[in-house]
């Protein structure tokens, strides 16, 4: 993964410290889903199957993944990354006692290691359709969580009670729509994060290959200007 490295020092020189430069990675449970179904799928039926019946592979495999994701991150930050982000993209489709073993515990592991060894570094989880597993994640020792457009902000604040910083969450479909309703939901979030002391605004999730580019800027006007 030199490459990598090398384009985020490439990357960090061109900056020359005007833009803070996000490092990233899937998280292991993201990644083993992948590995084992082979491709993206919206259910990941057969990988499901294999980790419900193979649990001690599994967990050696995420393990394995979670010494590789720390490593690969640490890099990053030597290479000039200034804030960290962890994409766990699928643990939505777990229940809460199997996001608990098969998510969390390597995501955690991740973040306490991550912050022992650069302390000053803010780190982002992303978590996708994780709406049932708010008990643990408020738990996580993450900077920052990342959430979907299925996320209700007003509960998350009570729920995380300003531990972490929320970033989040407008629906990327909005930006199909007119300039009129896009600016309406932008509001939207904006008034009801306005009063919490740590808010990054941000797509749930990413941008459709049919999105206007004219459109994001459109959204980027508005959120400068109300910031």
């Amino acid at each position: 993964m030199h490459y990598v490295f090398q384009a985020v020092k490439k990357i960090k020189q061109e900056l020359k410290g005007k833009i803070p430069l996000i490092g990233f990675s899937g998280s292991p449970f993201t990644l083993a889903m992948y590995m084992i179904e082979g491709r993206g799928r919206s259910e990941f039926m057969y990988a499901k199957s294999f980790l419900y019946s193979n649990t001690y592979v599994s967990k050696d495999l995420l393990q394995i993944l979670t010494e590789n994701i720390i490593n690969y991150l640490d890099f990053q930050v030597k290479y000039g990354a200034d804030v960290l982000m962890l994409f766990d993209t699928w643990s939505g489709i777990l229940s809460s006692d199997w996001f608990e073993d098969f998510s969390f515990q390597f995501n955690q592991q991740i973040a306490n290691i991550i912050k022992s060894r650069h302390p000053n570094i803010p780190i982002v989880i992303y978590a996708k359709n994780c709406n049932s597993h708010l008990d643990h994640i408020k738990n996580y020792k993450f900077d920052c969580v990342s959430v979907d457009w299925t996320f209700d902000l007003k509960k998350l604040k009570k729920q995380f009670e300003n531990k972490f910083c929320i970033q989040g969450n407008l629906d990327p479909t909005f930006l199909l729509s007119s300039n009129k309703i896009l600016k309406e939901e932008i509001n939207k979030i904006k008034n009801i994060m306005s009063d919490y002391p740590g808010f990054i605004f941000n797509l749930g999730h990413g941008i459709s290959k049919d999105t206007d580019p004219s459109k994001v800027s459109y959204m980027v006007d508005i959120i400068r200007d109300l910031s």
